[in-house]
């Protein structure tokens, strides 16, 4: 199952709720709900405000699946490569106003999941990110 989100479309109310629902019916906890929430709001913020994606005719798609006790939220787009992973770690030391501005979205991300991987298969992106249920 998957949802697409096309750009300007302003679809991530109801891509939110998508996965909520989808998460309901597999009985998932609500703070894992929560934190894939999360995750999905910032992902698609930023490929949408800094990758091609974010242009006319580019699209986000989101699929989820669960393999056991593991979800594996899959986030594909045709937007330039980038691969989120590669990116240096945000810094988080020292005062606010002297840290440059970016990369904590990514650290949310990565401390709500368990496992990340990216790949460029053609003209997509596509980041797959799991959490453990246990």
């Amino acid at each position: 199952m998957g949802f697409m989100i096309l750009h300007g479309s302003e679809q991530l109310d109801q891509a939110l709720d998508w996965l909520q629902s989808l998460l309901e019916m597999e009985k998932v906890a609500v703070e894992v709900i929560c934190d894939l929430k999360v995750v999905v709001d910032e992902m698609v913020a930023n490929t949408f405000m800094y990758g091609r994606s974010g242009h006319q005719g580019g699209w986000i798609k989101l699929s989820l699946e669960r393999q056991g006790n593991c979800l594996n939220l899959m986030i594909e787009d045709n937007g330039d490569p980038f691969d989120p992973l590669q990116q240096a770690p945000a810094e988080i030391t020292g005062a606010m106003q002297d840290r440059p501005v970016g990369g904590l979205g990514l650290l949310l991300v990565k401390s709500l999941t368990d496992v990340q991987q990216y790949q460029r298969a053609g003209d997509r992106n596509i980041l797959v990110l799991s959490k453990n249920l246990n």
